[in-house]
């Protein structure tokens, strides 16, 4: 978790916790779980990019794959944010594979993006991914209408919403702009 309560200038701002298993060299690849990470920005953020990285990576094995499962990061924009180029939020996942069997699944992580109670957040390039097997993984973003709290701000040069499960957006054009 990084919370910004006052000033932050910096070339890039990174918050991760992505899990890897490890090879099983004569047996089942291990299993890799990414975690929670949490951006809480209730001062001034000016960043140049940034990336936030949740994934889960299954190992890869000779009798079955690992399993991968995606970890879940959110942004929580209260203050103001800038980021100039990009921003990637990243809650992939990918089941390892195995070269005498099956390879091992992968549960996509979710990724929320929130400006709300009169936030601002302006960036560049905004990308949020929640990837892996067919039907798993969720992408959020929101202005302030998914809570019992006031409207925010989000800008964007660019939005990439990918997902294998659930996309969920508030309409583009009021407080969300692209």
């Amino acid at each position: 978790t990084a919370t910004i309560d006052g000033t932050v200038t910096t070339p890039n701002i990174q918050v991760t916790a992505a899990g890897f298993g490890g090879a099983g060299t004569s047996g089942v690849g291990g299993n890799g779980a990414g975690g929670t990470s949490l951006l809480q920005v209730r001062g001034t953020l000016d960043a140049g990019n940034g990336f936030m990285g949740n994934g889960g990576y299954g190992g890869n094995g000779v009798t079955a794959g690992g399993n991968g499962v995606g970890g879940s990061g959110t942004v929580d924009v209260t203050g103001s944010m800038d980021v100039a180029t990009t921003f990637l939020m990243q809650d992939d996942a990918t089941g390892g594979t195995a070269t005498a069997g099956a390879a091992g699944t992968a549960d996509g992580g979710d990724a929320l993006f929130s400006s709300h109670d009169g936030g601002s957040a302006t960036i560049g390039a905004l990308t949020l991914t929640a990837l892996g097997d067919p039907g798993t993984g969720k992408v959020a973003v929101d202005a302030g209408s998914g809570c019992d709290c006031g409207p925010g701000t989000i800008a964007a040069g660019d939005l990439s919403l990918i997902s294998g499960g659930d996309l969920n957006v508030q309409t583009i054009g009021g407080n969300i702009t692209v």
